[in-house]
């Protein structure tokens, strides 16, 4: 009887000891070892969609008048996706956070920093996907051993850019579907229609601009995603401050 009390005993220890252990473990890869690819600017994307009505809630709520910024948009969804989501959507946001953080204060050379400008320039030009599509690829071509960092970014903005075709989050259906409340886009159409190329060429402003400064993929993807979800808040804003504007 001794010997089962004390079996029993030091099973259960072993038992919480392996969780422990594969608890902490998971912790720490969650926490540094995240590795985030354009899939998770998708998932994010849809995310930050789908939860329209929080966003219009939260800036009702808000004291301040002002326009919210991308860092304060980011930070809102990083605390509701951290009940009402998967966590990896959470973890991606709040790495895209430390990512952008970490970026904020360098600076580009000279050099680059026109180079980066001028393909930005071209970006707001761009009147429709397709026409983002053909100067990403065009883009991707001449940056070909001229600066590794540069190339990254436009490649990964060439695939957030696929992928988020491939799943709808550049559709102003989807955008409607997922309306805070009934005929918030509906009666503007063409509000939502611009709005939604504005979500690309900010996708895509923040993919190059953040791969050259954070120097590679999570720089290029965090960048992106800071820009995409601050893009959908300010257009949310702008509803909400100017429902009817004039075409």
């Amino acid at each position: 009887m001794l010997s089962k009390i004390k079996f029993t005993k030091m099973t259960c220890f072993t038992f919480l000891t392996l969780i422990t252990i594969m608890f902490s473990f998971t912790v720490k890869l969650s926490a540094e070892d995240l590795n985030l690819t354009y899939k998770d600017h998708t998932k994010v994307m849809e995310f930050t969609l789908q939860h329209q009505s929080d966003i219009v809630k939260w800036m009702k709520n808000r004291n301040i008048r002002k326009k919210p910024s991308n860092n304060e948009i980011l930070q809102f969804l990083a605390k509701i996706s951290n009940t009402r989501t998967t966590y990896d959507i959470h973890l991606a946001i709040v790495e895209s956070i430390n990512i952008n953080n970490k970026n904020r204060s360098k600076r580009l050379k000279r050099e680059l920093n026109q180079r980066v400008n001028s393909i930005i320039s071209k970006v707001k030009m761009a009147k429709s996907i397709q026409k983002l599509k053909s100067l990403l690829s065009n883009e991707i071509t001449k940056t070909r051993g001229e600066n590794d960092s540069l190339a990254v970014g436009i490649k990964i903005a060439q695939q957030i850019l696929q992928d988020g075709i491939q799943h709808n989050i550049y559709s102003v259906n989807t955008l409607k579907k997922y309306s805070p409340t009934k005929g918030f886009w509906s009666d503007a159409y063409h509000h939502a229609k611009d709005s939604i190329v504005g979500h690309l060429k900010d996708d895509v402003k923040g993919a190059i601009i953040g791969g050259v400064i954070g120097g590679g993929i999570p720089g290029a993807i965090g960048g992106a995603i800071k820009e995409s979800t601050g893009s959908v808040g300010g257009a949310i804003w702008d509803m909400l401050t100017h429902p009817t504007p004039a075409y």
